[in-house]
């Protein structure tokens, strides 16, 4: 017979290993050493001291002997040990073993004799997180033990166990419909499975009873392949297409003989929700799933769902042998898809923008390189100090996962907003095997931009590109020669050129206008999506309405006339916006990276209508390292206002850069030859039409577009200093006025390689001389008043101004008056700190240098002056002079500099400084034009400089070996090329 009592040893064993458990939950070892320290957490203290009473109750009541009558020993307890497996159909494949939990998984028992159910659903626990572990019955009164003369006995159990299943002959059942889990995970099926075991005849006593359980349920392992990878794999269907029943609902199982009798709800499909990251690719990815057992013959199909996609992968046929119940089933299927005929948009070059012109195209590019691709090595140096940046092969490539559509907008027509994408959402995918990114323009061409981003297998953007939909424009034919740039005819991003620049419609001019970059960045943001600089008065000023397919990023305005549920931006600034902070280039360009959606900008307010904000004019932090104050050269390539070389930033086409300052100088630097026209310039010299821009306001985090009607904004490779005022084209030439890397611009692109400059005439002046106001008061305060006449020299000197100030109207102040030869003297007020930003002496060299280059390939002498001496700058505070003593000698740093290009490249060097020096670098007194400016020669001084003057456009334009000698320069002296 069978009796129920205090399972004393069990009990003990089952509490005794609970509570090891809960006192090392308690203790941690040092690293490295042999000590061990208590935590003092009260929730496990107290934990501690209820399992250790529970224990001590235990021990004391339970496991000390209980005389029985006769005085006979205590009746064994039945010990029970099970396990899972489920064994392979194919003997070559391995079979799958499930893990019990300890105390979690829980079995129900019944022990008949024969017909009779003695004890029926006694609720036993796994005792070890085991394959194979034994059970115990954690209660005192309900546990089964052997008593002497007991007979043979037949034991079932099943998994999972419930209260209320009594009846051994109709224990519920069911095969679920849904299930879920993880790639290639296992885990799942023991909550999916419904488990039986039976052991008969057992006599007694005997040390365990073995409980091998089976499953009603079969389990398939689906090995699944395709050869592109199918990313962001979210649901798998398998699907009976011949009326197989592979789940059901409230069945029931006669554990007597294992009959299982089916529910009346059933399915002919199973769907798997994947939990976590899942992709299927060339190597195959195992799904496990739980089906009814299946006949042979019947044909199984099996569906993907991946990111916006579905696909039907194929179907199995069921073999001879069944999917038999309590069995693993191995069925493994490969996708191929066909073959794909796409144009490489990257054959030339990769890029961080590609041109499609075509509708019902199928496009492709390279996604496994960061921008042009190009390993680039920057080195400059900053007052002295060397700086070196440089990203090599390596720091360039990327392995993405998955490839997404992240926005898209198309211009306002006359029928209204456009919601069309430019690129079908669904063709966006990534080959994975190839390495490139495909999509799939649609079969009614829409114009516009979209950004794809490839992402890696966490979900982090990797890297970004844009997609400029124009149709039929041929970018190459439509460009024209600017000086020895060739430019394109329109803005990045936008969908007209000259055809739109006669349109008085608002919204028809606006197809000009092109996206707004954050100078440095590659990333577009909207155009405006018409003429209408009332700010946040207009109908969208935010830009054109855009859209984003993924739900994470969707703002909902779909109250506004202009809106959608699916915006990508909107009316708070806030929402459109990253908060960078403090962080320095480095940082901040590997988050802009991250977020190419997101207006950089270091602080994000909630702006919204008219609430305006203190403006981040930098998007990164411009202070510190001599590198960080520099950042911008190798963001877009360029050392100062020089000619830049195309980086991994520059978001032009290949082939393609972003403009350099003296590109701009030469398109917009003759105003004179500028129409007027409704809502820009058209230039009549170079056949371009240049629209009127404004920016995307810093103060409103990106989201204000202003000054659109009047002002003609557009980004250069170079900044003006220290990261803050990037150089930008506009009428008359180039500028850093009230210009931030914080704000928007358009860009225009010029060809990475360029041409010999056209020749001038040289039917001008003898000389121009360019510079500052040194050389704009020379005529009326020189005794000399027909110096400039008798020698034929044109003084363009303007007070005040920088060297790039200068270097901005050197096309309109010298190339277009042709002259002979062309004298550059500037520095001072570069130092002097004139645009209330700290300037290196490189700054300044760079900055003349780029006018020397310019003047020599149009056929002009160059002559370079020196910066005259200085060491005190009079119009500026006492407590600025005390902080820049130096002075005096970063002037002679820079003469040093200037002198030493000079030979290099056989100009003439015209030393002022020299000749009007004191022994403490500041102008002797004598040549002073007054006792407290020390900047400006006095009469007597520009006596001085106007000998060393003379003799050196006398030996610019006559024999350039030819010495100074006795300063008297003779017919034999003459060279006899120089005409």
């Amino acid at each position: 017979m069978y009796d129920f009592r205090p399972v004393r040893n069990e009990v003990c064993v089952y509490l005794k290993y609970h509570l090891e458990l809960a006192v090392s939950g308690i203790f941690e070892r040092r690293e490295g050493s042999n000590d061990t320290n208590l935590k003092f957490q009260p929730q496990i203290m107290e934990k501690l001291r209820l399992l250790t009473l529970l224990f001590l109750t235990v021990v004391i009541a339970a496991c000390q002997k209980d005389p029985t009558q006769n005085g006979s020993s205590d009746p064994d307890v039945v010990s029970f040990q099970g396990s899972v497996s489920f064994k392979t159909v194919d003997p070559a494949e391995k079979g799958l073993d499930l893990i019990w939990n300890a105390d979690v998984d829980r079995i129900g028992l019944f022990a008949a004799d024969g017909e009779t159910v003695e004890h029926a659903n006694i609720y036993y626990a796994a005792f070890s997180s085991a394959a194979n572990t034994q059970f115990v019955c954690p209660s005192q009164d309900r546990r089964i033990v052997w008593s002497a003369g007991a007979a043979s006995r037949d034991f079932y159990a099943y998994y999972p166990y419930r209260t209320t299943y009594d009846d051994l002959t109709a224990v519920p059942v069911a095969i679920a419909a849904k299930q879920k889990g993880a790639a290639g995970a296992t885990k799942h099926l023991k909550q999916l499975v419904n488990l039986y075991a039976v052991s008969k005849g057992v006599k007694g006593p005997v040390e365990t009873v073995s409980l091998p359980f089976e499953s009603v349920a079969a389990v398939i392992e689906l090995r699944l392949a395709a050869d592109r990878t199918l990313s962001d794999v979210r649901n798998i269907t398998l699907r009976s297409t011949d009326g197989g029943m592979l789940a059901f609902e409230t069945g029931s199982l006669n554990l007597r003989n294992g009959a299982v009798t089916p529910g009346e709800q059933t399915a002919a499909e199973i769907n798997y929700e994947i939990e976590g990251q899942a992709t299927i690719s060339r190597t195959p990815t195992s799904f496990f799933l739980a089906v009814n057992p299946v006949e042979a013959g019947k044909t199984l199909e099996v569906l993907v769902d991946y990111g916006e996609k579905h696909l039907s992968l194929g179907s199995v046929v069921v073999p001879e042998s069944g999917i038999p119940g309590g069995k693993l089933t191995v069925f493994s299927l490969g996708y191929e898809f066909p073959q794909r005929i796409a144009e490489d948009l990257s054959a030339n070059g990769t890029a961080n923008t590609y041109l499609v012109t075509k509708p019902g195209t199928t496009y492709k590019f390279r996604a496994m390189v960061k921008g042009n691709g190009t390993p680039r090595t920057y080195s400059y140096s900053v007052n002295g100090r060397p700086v070196t940046k440089s990203y090599s092969e390596a720091d360039l490539a990327i392995k993405p996962a998955v490839a997404k559509l992240v926005w898209y907008n198309s211009p306002k027509t006359a029928d209204g907003w456009v919601r069309e994408s430019p690129v079908i959402i669904e063709s966006v995918e990534y080959d994975d095997w190839e390495g490139n990114v495909y999509f799939t323009t649609p079969a009614e061409f829409v114009p516009g931009n979209a950004l794809i981003a490839v992402y890696d297998a966490g979900g982090e953007v990797l890297w970004s590109w844009n997609i400029w939909a124009v149709e039929n424009y041929d970018c190459n034919a439509e460009a024209r020669q600017v000086g020895r740039y060739m430019m394109m005819d329109r803005n990045l991003g936008a969908m007209a050129g000259r055809e739109a620049m006669n349109s008085s419609d608002k919204r028809a001019a606006a197809w000009a206008l092109g996206n707004y970059y954050q100078w440095g960045r590659k990333d577009p943001f909207p155009a405006a999506a018409e003429y209408d600089d009332t700010g946040f008065g207009s109908e969208m000023y935010w830009g054109l309405p855009t859209y984003t397919p993924i739900e994470e990023l969707q703002q909902d305005y779909s109250s506004e006339s202009w809106g959608a549920r699916n915006m990508m931006f909107g009316k708070i600034g806030a929402n459109n916006a990253y908060a960078v902070g403090d962080k320095a280039v480095d940082d901040a360009v590997a988050l802009s990276v991250k977020y190419p959606y997101r207006w950089m900008a270091k602080e994000v307010s909630g702006v919204q209508a008219d609430n305006w904000h203190t403006p981040s004019y930098s998007w990164f932090n411009n202070t510190g390292s001599a590198e960080n104050q520099t950042g911008w050269f190798w963001l877009w390539g360029s050392e100062y206002v020089g000619d830049n070389l195309k980086s991994i930033y520059d978001p032009c086409p290949a082939g393609w850069k972003v403009a350099p300052p003296e590109a701009l100088d030469f398109a917009l630097g003759n105003v004179a030859e500028l129409d007027e026209k409704p809502f820009g310039r058209y230039s009549r010299a170079y056949d371009l039409y240049f629209p009127y821009t404004g920016q995307r306001q810093s103060a409103f985090n990106g989201s204000h577009i202003r000054s659109l009607t009047n002002k003609m904004l557009v980004l250069t490779s170079s900044s003006a200093s220290g990261n803050y005022y990037p150089v930008q084209g506009g009428l008359g030439g180039y500028s850093s006025y009230n210009s931030y890397t914080g704000a928007g611009y358009q860009l225009r692109c010029v060809r990475e390689q360029t041409t010999a400059m056209p020749k001038g005439r040289l039917e001008g002046p003898r000389a121009v001389l360019i510079g500052n106001s040194i050389t704009e008061v020379w005529q009326g305060r020189t005794d000399n008043k027909t110096f400039f006449s008798d020698n034929d020299y044109l003084p363009k000197g303007i007070s005040g101004q920088t060297s790039l100030q200068i270097s901005a109207r050197f096309y309109n102040d010298v190339i277009v008056n042709d002259p002979a030869c062309v004298v550059i003297a500037c520095g001072v007020n570069d130092l002097a700190e004139n645009d209330g930003q700290p300037c290196s002496i490189e700054r300044v060299f760079a900055d003349i240098r780029l006018m020397a280059e310019t003047g020599a390939a149009r056929g002009f002498k160059i002559v370079i002056g020196s910066t005259p001496p200085a060491n005190r700058i009079w119009w500026q505070s006492e407590e600025w002079n005390a902080a820049h003593a130096d002075l005096g000698q970063r002037v002679v740093e820079l003469n040093r500099l200037l002198k030493q290009y000079a030979e290099e490249r056989g100009f003439v060097y015209a030393d002022y400084h020299s000749a009007l020096k004191d022994d403490q670098n500041g102008l002797k007194l004598e040549y002073s034009w007054t006792p407290d400016d020390r900047v400006h020669p006095s009469a007597a001084g520009y006596a001085v400089m106007e000998k060393i003057l003379k003799k050196a456009v006398d030996k610019a334009l006559f024999d350039p070996n030819a010495t100074d000698g006795d300063g008297q320069i003779d017919d034999l002296d003459k060279w006899e090329g120089w005409e």
